[in-house]
Formats: C-alpha cells, structure tokens, sequence
C-alpha cells in the first residue's frame, strides 16, 4: 500500500465484503473513519436543519467487548465513536444494533426490538430498512439504542 494512504473510508465496512475488506485495510495500516464521516454529517444535518438521524453500527457494541472476535476489534471501536457522535450530536437518533444482516432472508415486517439489547442472530437487510423507515414516523426510539431480530425459518 501506498505510504501516502493513511487514512481511508469505507462504507459498507460492515457487510460482507467490508468485513473482508476491513482487516486488511488495518493491517495495512490506515485507520479508519466511519466515525469522522459520521461527525460531518451530523454537522451537515445541522446545518441544513434536519433533526433526525438514524445510523447503523455493530451489535458488537451491546456485547462484553472482551467476546468481540479480535479482527473485528477496530471497526467496533469505531463504530463505538460514531455511538458516541450520535449521542452527543444534539440530534434525534435512532443507533440501531442489528445482528448478522441477511442478504437473502425475506421482508416480512415482523422483526422484534429491544432497548439496548438484542437476542435473535439474524435480521433480513429488508426488515432492516423496513425499521429505518418506520423511524422516520414515529419518536418512539429517538435517543435509544435499539437491538432488532427477526426470526426466519
């Protein structure tokens, strides 16, 4: 890698192909910074007067963090300082912690949620953005920290 990257982003560091991508990127040495991306955005927010923010960071956060695999050790640091930005941010977030996202798991609208926690393994990519957009009505999570699952057969 070139000495001159220090710094990279990547979005989607949590999917699949960021999980892959992720390591590597930290063995060699840039940092990362999801957790910057989030700050300028909160600004932009502000600055255009939009009030709610919802984002989506690592279940890893509502775990013992001694359990969180050691490759997977960086990216929940840094989601933990995006937590952090939210939560400070003066904003209405929503921090939504979901599980193992499945790309082939079904919409079915019946995922359940919990304040700061999480018990299922798996939640579709569908019921997922199914929850995000049902944020965008209601203030019942604003400022909470929500674990979703669903359960699919």
């Amino acid at each position: 890698m070139s000495e001159s990257i220090r710094n990279v982003a990547i979005f989607g560091a949590t999917g699949m192909t960021g999980l892959a991508t992720m390591p590597q990127a930290v063995t060699a040495g840039p940092t990362t910074v999801m957790s910057e991306g989030t700050r300028n955005i909160v600004e932009a927010m502000k600055a255009r007067g939009i009030s709610k923010v919802i984002g989506c960071m690592s279940a890893f956060l509502l775990w013992d963090r001694s359990k969180v695999p050691p490759r997977l050790i960086p990216v929940t640091e840094d989601h933990d300082r995006m937590y952090t930005v939210l939560k400070t941010s003066g904003l209405d977030y929503v921090a939504v912690m979901p599980p193992h996202i499945g790309g082939d798991l079904p919409l079915t609208e019946k995922y359940m949620t919990a304040e700061n926690m999480l018990r299922g393994r798996a939640i579709s990519k569908h019921d997922l953005g199914h929850f995000f957009v049902s944020c965008l009505s209601t203030s019942e999570w604003d400022g909470k920290t929500v674990g979703l699952w669903g359960e699919y057969k």
